[in-house]
């Protein structure tokens, strides 16, 4: 009697199990019908993954060519049960980017909880509030963004220094660590006034805030593309900025804004880091509304308050370790690995240092040959896989029908390797970017910066493309860089689900001139 109440209990529970694992997969695989039902090419979905099978296995910007090939340049494919239409047509692009951009709304800010963060990326790409762009545009201009080089040519000192010493040890330079060191030490010193060389503690905390931003923890494990395909599996907060790091540069920004509010010097008189010209914008802005309204300065509410502040702050950290972490460790190995692009690079660079006679904002800007080489190295090594917006609106792709929660996809790696987009796309070739060959070409194939698409304009990237340019241009000054053993470009990219592309360590062999 009890073996025939047992044998029940294991039936019933059996056949619940089956119930529950049918009816998953049933919404699971419930729209895999959605893009073969208007005639759109792709991948053949299974559960649980979608089109992402072996994800942590291959490399994604790959696996994007070769779907073109297959599909053609619109083809649908799922993110686990979501339908995630990709778009390498340059018109199509356009649209989703620009003339439609208001159907869309970023996937990666809204995948994120912590409401700074999720600030940053809006920041980031463009998407923050009109009225805050307006005043923080109307402070981090041109001529006020200067200010900042001498503090970033001290902490490029501080990196050729550290090559020079770590050349004579060793045969072989890492600029993988280097390059991590420096912008540490640059954003450090440039955002908040502090030199890490003076305080371990806080150097080694920078290192791991930088090191942790776009990290994936254990690429080649199974489990770390699931929060990107399930949301219910976790947000992407860690991702961006682990929650520890984030807390730190929180911490840190409203620490020293709070330091610098109780000191007698006004922002205005100062201006010497960025914290100082977000509160010299701060003010200004509390003035003018002040003198609008006609009351005191202590009675009006502003748009930049200390927490817009530290978002500002957070923010330039998150773009510029995205954007410099991976591109100035690449340019060195480029520049090791092909000698006449040094060559000429450096001749230009000794050309006009004959005119400003030391690295400056001037001469980095007036190096044409320094703008040409950092296109083609942003083409062949873009910082992101794909631009992803999510629809929140009925849109039309093309002759696709979409709705609210799909996905668009942008593969800007693949579209910067097609080669009816750039001719024998895997050589590196900074001609490409000429005034005369860029005019010629459809700005809607090449998207440089990532997540933030076109948005040139944000202070982050400008900081990190100027990061980049004095360094690069102190270091082909100084030294003669050589490749290890037979080092080839492209450069290879590290193996498993990285979430963005992530060189493998990069070392060169590094002799001053």
């Amino acid at each position: 009697m009890v073996d025939d109440q047992s044998a029940y209990v294991v039936a019933f529970l059996t056949a619940v199990l089956v119930v529950v694992l049918a009816l998953l997969y049933r919404r699971l695989s419930s729209k895999y019908d959605f893009f073969v039902k208007q005639g759109v090419n792709g991948p053949q979905p299974s559960v649980p993954t979608g089109t992402w099978k072996n994800a942590w296995k291959i490399q994604a910007g790959e696996e994007d060519l070769e779907r073109i090939g297959l599909y053609g340049k619109v083809f649908g494919t799922f993110d686990g049960p979501t339908p995630n239409l990709v778009v390498a047509e340059p018109q199509l692009m356009k649209s989703i980017l620009n003339d439609e951009a208001a159907k869309y709304r970023s996937r990666r800010a809204y995948r994120v909880n912590n409401l700074i963060l999720h600030k940053c990326l809006l920041a980031i790409e463009g998407s923050e509030p009109k009225a805050i762009k307006q005043v923080t545009g109307a402070t981090l201009t041109t001529e006020n963004i200067k200010k900042l080089v001498p503090r970033i040519n001290r902490t490029v000192d501080t990196l050729a220094q550290n090559i020079t010493k770590e050349s004579k040890v060793n045969s072989e330079v890492n600029v993988t660590k280097c390059t991590l060191e420096y912008l540490s030490d640059a954003l450090a010193f440039t955002l908040f006034g502090k030199d890490l060389n003076t305080d371990d503690k806080l150097k080694k905390q920078f290192i791991t805030a930088v090191d942790s931003v776009f990290t994936v923890r254990s690429p080649g494990s199974p489990f770390a593309c699931s929060p990107f395909l399930f949301e219910s599996l976790g947000s992407l907060d860690d991702f961006v900025l682990r929650k520890d790091c984030l807390g730190f540069l929180t911490d840190l920004s409203y620490s020293v804004l709070k330091e610098r509010r109780s000191q007698e010097a006004t922002p205005v008189a100062k201006a010497v880091d960025f914290l100082d010209l977000l509160l010299m914008a701060a003010e200004e802005e509390r003035k003018q509304a002040a003198k609008e309204k006609g009351v005191d300065e202590g009675k009006v509410e502003i748009l930049l308050t200390d927490m817009e502040i530290v978002t500002q702050c957070v923010s330039v950290v998150v773009s510029v370790a995205h954007a410099s972490k991976t591109c100035l460790p690449l340019a060195l190995h480029t520049l090791a690995a092909l000698p006449s692009i040094q060559t000429r690079l450096r001749a230009d660079i000794e050309h006009l240092l004959q005119k400003h006679s030391a690295s400056s904002y001037e001469l980095v800007n007036e190096c044409e040959y320094l703008d040409m080489f950092l296109a083609e190295m942003l083409r062949l090594y873009p910082l992101e896989y794909r631009l992803e917006r999510e629809c929140i609106d009925d849109v039309k792709v093309g002759e696709v029908q979409l709705k609210p929660g799909c996905v668009v996809s942008v593969p800007v790696y693949a579209i910067h390797r097609l080669s009816d987009n750039y001719p024998d796309p895997l050589t590196f070739q900074p001609d490409r970017f000429s005034p005369e060959n860029s005019s010629k070409r459809d700005h809607n194939i090449y998207l440089p910066f990532g997540q933030a698409g076109t948005n040139s304009s944000h202070v982050g990237v400008r900081l990190s493309v100027l990061l980049t340019k004095l360094a690069l241009a102190v270091l082909v000054s100084a030294f003669n860089m050589t490749a290890i053993d037979a080092a080839k470009v492209p450069a290879p990219y590290q193996k498993g689900f990285t979430g963005v592309p992530v060189p493998e360590e990069l070392c060169i062999k590094a002799e001053v001139k």
